[in-house]
């Protein structure tokens, strides 16, 4: 519709919309038992909320409620403040919500002393992770917290089975430890590099981390499921070999690397 359109052809056609739907949703019908449990639940305007593990319904309000009281999202705090119901923050503010994307239950980070935890690669690695979430649901975690689920003892790691498709948290802890080791080598070689995983439904891949034309990484995978370093001391040590080494083939190939 035109904006300079005839007056009454624009009253005729807002007035044909809500009858247009309402047809629609009468054909619609028919298809409701079959539609989604999401799709029923905001058919029925209700909003449903996605957890990673089953919750009462109690403990999502009161977190819910924490949120709403302490810190929205952007989005919602915008909403919340156009209607006088929350003060306006400033950008300052704003750049601390900042978080970590897992609601599971974490085991303390063995080792995790200050000195790994001020190693580049793994401050790197807690800045990813908390630039993830804008909620700050997990804001009074510790930095050892936040890396717990990367940790996988020995006992964890024979109580994951070989059988069955990667957790989709494994896949996401996978991703942004390459995506880490993808950042630290810009930051030391001021070049533009990226990673790409390839993992299979049955849990193995590669992983091929690039500099322009340089290929300076190519890792094949195997039980993705299983993905995890036994101490915080070994994921710094992985991580940070893993850059040195990317770093001496930029400067073996450097026309590669820049090309």
């Amino acid at each position: 519709m035109k904006k300079d359109a005839d007056a009454e052809l624009i009253e005729r056609t807002e007035t044909l919309i809500p009858e247009e739907e309402a047809i629609a949703w009468k054909r619609l019908e028919a298809y409701r038992p079959r539609w989604p449990s999401t799709a029923k639940v905001v058919s029925a305007k209700v909003h449903p909320i996605k957890v990673p593990q089953p919750q009462s319904i109690e403990d999502v309000l009161s977190r819910g409620q924490t949120m709403l009281k302490t810190s929205p999202p952007p989005w919602l705090r915008k909403v919340l403040t156009e209607a006088g119901a929350a003060k306006k923050q400033s950008f300052e503010n704003e750049d601390r919500t900042m978080t970590t994307p897992s609601d599971t239950a974490v085991i303390r980070a063995e080792n995790a002393d200050e000195t790994t935890l001020a190693t580049p690669f793994v401050k790197c690695l807690i800045r990813l992770i908390r630039a993830q979430d804008t909620y700050r649901i997990w804001e009074d975690k510790s930095d050892a917290d936040l890396l717990a689920d990367f940790i996988v003892t020995k006992e964890r790691h024979r109580e994951i089975p070989t059988i069955g498709d990667p957790d989709p948290d494994v896949l996401w802890r996978l991703q942004i430890f390459y995506t880490c080791a993808a950042l630290a080598i810009e930051e030391r070689s001021g070049l533009l590099a990226s990673s790409t995983i390839m993992i299979s439904p049955e849990g193995s891949g590669r992983v091929v981390l690039t500099t322009g034309r340089l290929v300076v990484l190519s890792k094949t995978m195997r039980e993705v499921r299983r993905f995890g370093f036994d101490t915080l001391g070994k994921l710094a040590k992985a991580g940070a070999k893993l850059v040195d080494d990317a770093i001496a083939a930029i400067e073996a190939h450097p026309d590669a690397a820049r090309a």
